[in-house]
This record gives C-alpha cells, sequence and structure tokens, in this order.
C-alpha cells in the first residue's frame, strides 16, 4: 500500500492494482483493512473518516464522517 496526499495505491496478487483518491485532497493519516470483509477504513488530516468498499471493480466510498473538534 502506497500512500501520498489523499491518494492510496494498493498492489496485491501479480497483476492486481488499486487506486483510490479522496476528494478533499487531505492527507492520509492512517488506513485499516477490515479483515474478511473487502473495506478499508482511511483517517484523513482535515478530521474525516471513510469507508471504502473494496469489494467491487472500482473502489467507492461508502460512508464518511466528518468530526468537529472542540476547543
Amino acid at each position: 500500500m502506497l500512500m501520498w496526499c489523499g491518494q492510496a495505491k494498493r498492489f496485491g496478487r501479480p497483476g492486481v492494482e488499486c487506486y483510490c483518491q479522496h476528494e478533499s485532497g487531505a492527507a492520509v493519516i492512517q488506513l485499516q483493512f477490515l479483515i474478511n470483509e473487502g473495506a478499508l477504513v482511511s483517517a484523513l488530516a482535515d478530521d474525516t473518516v471513510h469507508l471504502w468498499n473494496l469489494r467491487q471493480k472500482r473502489p467507492a466510498v461508502l460512508h464518511s464522517l466528518k468530526f468537529n473538534r472542540e476547543r
């Protein structure tokens, strides 16, 4: 898995490659695969969390949460 600003590229067995990009372009700070679920959770620097469905040919965001920091 390669990560850079708002993007992730995943490599599987030979010939398997997946590219995902967040709309906000915020930096990806953490990724967590959900084992046996075909899903990925990504946490971004802009306090957003996305749930990705990886079981389809083209990964898609199923749900997103935007957190508001309290001061």
